[in-house]
């Protein structure tokens, strides 16, 4: 009998009607953290942000989708502070600036944001948009790990290999001292 119940609101659920009703209420919450979002409300100009740049409920635009995350990440919104980052790397809605996306990164991080971290490292690493620093690297890449960001561990190994003795060392401090920072 359940399996019976199933199959009924499935069919019940596929329905025009209900079709319709999801389609209104999409466009109403859209409608509504367009609102929010133009009050000033962090979140909701994130959601904005991932609307436009997903194409989701409106036409996707890059540039609507940057400005979006520009005003919620000024406001100190972590995963809006991600989101403009990797649209300053990327260059998506805007010129390409890979010190900016450092910044974001950094602010990111700093506000808990694991993928922030190892991305932020990965530009230290290889010296773009920021001085090439091999221990900056390695304590953004131990940061990304201790937000556990799944794909760091492997590069902590990677880069621990390939510095002194001394290098290790300065990054374990630095490590320290940053994650002190770290927001909770």
């Amino acid at each position: 009998m359940p399996l019976l119940l199933l199959v009924l609101a499935s069919l019940l659920l596929s329905t025009p009607a209900v079709a319709e009703t999801r389609q209104a209420t999409a466009a109403e919450t859209l409608e509504i953290t367009h609102s929010l979002a133009e009050q000033g409300h962090p979140k909701a100009q994130y959601m904005m942000g991932n609307y436009y740049s997903d194409g989701s409920g409106v036409s996707k635009n890059d540039a609507k989708a940057f400005a979006w995350y520009r005003k919620a990440a000024e406001q100190g919104l972590p995963e809006a502070q991600f989101s403009l980052a990797v649209a300053y790397d990327l260059g998506e809605g805007t010129d390409q600036d890979l010190a900016k996306a450092a910044h974001w990164y950094q602010q990111a991080a700093l506000n808990g944001q694991g993928a922030a971290a190892y991305n932020l490292a990965i530009l230290y690493d290889e010296g773009l948009g920021v001085k090439r620093d091999s221990v900056l690297a390695l304590a953004w890449m131990k940061i990304a790990v201790a937000l556990q960001h799944g794909m760091a561990e492997p590069l902590v190994r990677q880069f621990e290999a390939s510095q002194t003795d001394m290098q290790r060392m300065q990054a374990e401090q630095l490590t320290r001292e940053l994650l002190q920072k770290i927001a909770p």
